[in-house]
């Protein structure tokens, strides 16, 4: 993917402009990730991810939401060993990504929604972690950005709070320099918080 990071800057910058149209709401959101590796043989990496949102209602059962997130992903991973003096090795692939999710949702009623939407991603930092002291830097051996596909749900608890769940899964290699394509899936369970005080909406419910 060319100039990954322009391409997050730009369409940042267009989808929040476009939230001037509308009557959006803002807020922060924020939980636990479940990420996983194509490829790779080990436990799932769990990590974090939060960020900022913003909600635009299209009509009384549809709306968009832009995000902005920071999401730690990657997986462990095991390499056999090859005799009694070289035992099993296992080890951490960390990839520290900036996140734009664009969720389509639909809100079939007052409190629970369904979403879908693309996400692309800029990779910020890519490590390898063994299970002693060293720390590789592996930036150069995945691409710099990628895009993804999310899937999830959520419920508003009342005006103020809700809860989601996300699975993501990419689709586009990020290991380009390698001969197997490598692709990131991952399951976000999440709390958000919305800001400033509101009236009572269809997808928001009062207290």
């Amino acid at each position: 993917m060319k100039n990954p990071r322009s391409a997050l800057l730009l369409a940042a910058l267009c989808l929040f402009a476009l939230t001037a149209l509308a009557q959006p709401y803002a807020g922060l959101k924020g939980g636990a990730n479940y990420t996983s590796l194509s490829g790779y043989t080990g436990d799932h990496r769990v990590n974090f991810h939060a960020g900022i949102f913003v909600h635009v209602s299209l009509n009384r059962n549809w709306s968009v939401q832009p995000e902005l997130l920071y999401s730690g992903e990657g997986q462990h991973f095991v390499i056999p060993g090859n005799g009694e003096d070289h035992g099993e090795m296992q080890g951490l692939i960390s990839l520290d990504y900036a996140v734009l999710p664009v969720m389509l949702r639909y809100n079939p009623g007052s409190r629970f929604y369904l979403e879908a939407g693309p996400q692309l991603s800029v990779l910020v930092a890519a490590h390898s972690r063994g299970t002693g002291t060293d720390d590789m830097n592996r930036k150069r051996s995945f691409s710099n950005g990628q895009l993804a596909l999310g899937l999830g749900a959520g419920f508003a608890i009342n005006q103020r709070i809700g809860i989601y769940g996300r699975y993501n899964f990419g689709m586009t290699d990020i290991t380009p320099n390698s001969s197997d394509a490598t692709n990131t899936s991952g399951v976000q369970l999440g709390i958000t918080f919305r800001s400033g005080k509101q009236k009572p909406t269809h997808d928001m419910p009062e207290k």
